[in-house]
């Protein structure tokens, strides 16, 4: 008699990648297997949700996941086969900060002694947290701005002398 016994799939994750906060990570992989089985497999993409079902065509895969933080991150893909064998590989995916960018603001025309009022926003596509501040040019110095969830501030400053006065609003995320 002959005991033929069970050679468990060899995965090759794929290539490793560097990447933007707020980007998607896409990439594709496959695995080897001499053996005439059935095939399921697996991904962890490294955020701590775990692992979930990876859809095999043949015998390689495709990943795509959207990393909202940067970080280092280890995607996990495990192969295994009908008989038990199972394998698993990793590729390291770099997410890098990206800094906010404040979208320009409207200049405006005020008469000394009133107030200035305006609205912003700016953009950051990256699960970050937030602190603002604004310079209002005219030698008041830089005083802390509130931000709104919707990623929108509000501006509002008397004046007091004639001039042209720069308005400076900087944005820094929980990176730097």
């Amino acid at each position: 008699s002959v005991t033929i016994l069970n050679v468990a799939p060899v995965t090759e994750a794929g290539p490793d990648g560097t990447i933007d906060e707020g980007s998607a990570f896409i990439s594709s992989g496959s695995f080897i297997d001499p053996g005439a089985d059935e095939w399921s497999a697996t991904v962890d993409y490294g955020e701590g949700t775990g692992e979930e079902t990876l859809t095999l065509t043949g015998k390689t895969f495709d990943l795509n996941n959207t990393y909202d933080e940067n970080g280092l991150y280890t995607v996990t893909v495990c192969v295994t086969d009908d008989d038990g064998g199972r394998h698993c590989d990793t590729a390291t995916v770099t997410v890098i900060n990206v800094a906010p960018v404040v979208q320009p603001i409207p200049d405006a025309v005020v008469d000394e002694g009133e107030t200035y009022t305006s609205s912003g926003s700016f953009t950051d596509p990256g699960g970050d947290t937030w602190t603002a501040t604004v310079d209002y040019g005219d030698g008041t110095g830089v005083e802390p701005l509130a931000l709104n969830p919707d990623k929108t501030f509000d501006l509002s400053h008397v004046y007091e002398d004639d001039g042209v006065d720069p308005v400076i609003v900087t944005v820094t995320d929980d990176d730097g």
